[in-house]
């Protein structure tokens, strides 16, 4: 089942890193395609979060409970931000910008529970040998993917960066669901 959890997340990930590019097209179908992507891919990486908490619940119920919730809650604020990314592309007027703003703090914190306090719980898991992966995939969670990939969007002036950090997001769901099947095979 793990299994199974893993390959929906990959494909999960690929789909949001796929919305995110079509997002950045110009063309007139971009907001539908981009929103419908959005909706398929984010519960499959939850999915893929879900075997994540099954491989740390073998070692530490608690542990992979807690991993669940903390994944669940931050696929919700996380994906409100996409949604909230879509609506702000299709140039709405002052107010309705206003009342998005509104929304800022719910994804923020959606985003540091999915990619800072799951990353801070893989490198955990895997030093307490709750997970069997080789040490050098601990550099590829997604607290060190966003890291630097705001660091190439500070330093890198380009026009085609200014989505990196929203692909990056994408890349990162896939790495953790690939880092699930890597924990079976290991």
């Amino acid at each position: 089942m793990c299994f199974t959890y893993g390959i929906m997340g990959i494909v999960g990930g690929l789909l949001i890193i796929i919305a995110s590019i079509i997002l950045e097209t110009k063309k007139n179908y971009r907001f539908k395609v981009s929103s419908i992507l959005y909706f398929i891919g984010f519960p499959l990486c939850y999915l893929g979060l879900n075997g994540m908490s099954n491989q740390l619940s073998f070692k530490n119920s608690d542990f992979g409970q807690l991993f669940l919730y903390i994944s669940l809650f931050g696929v919700f604020g996380t994906f409100l931000g996409y949604i909230i990314n879509i609506i702000d592309k299709t140039n709405v007027n002052i107010e309705v910008n206003k009342s998005l703003d509104s929304f800022k703090y719910p994804v923020i914190i959606g985003n540091v529970l999915l990619f800072v306090v799951t990353s801070l719980m893989i490198i955990y898991g895997r030093f307490m040998d709750y997970l069997r992966l080789p040490y050098y995939l601990l550099l590829f969670t997604p607290i060190v993917l966003i890291a630097i990939a705001y660091l190439i969007k500070k330093y890198v002036k380009k026009s085609f960066l200014n989505n990196i950090l929203l692909i990056t997001q994408g890349i990162s769901l896939s790495i953790m669901s690939l880092m699930i099947i890597i924990n079976i095979y290991s």
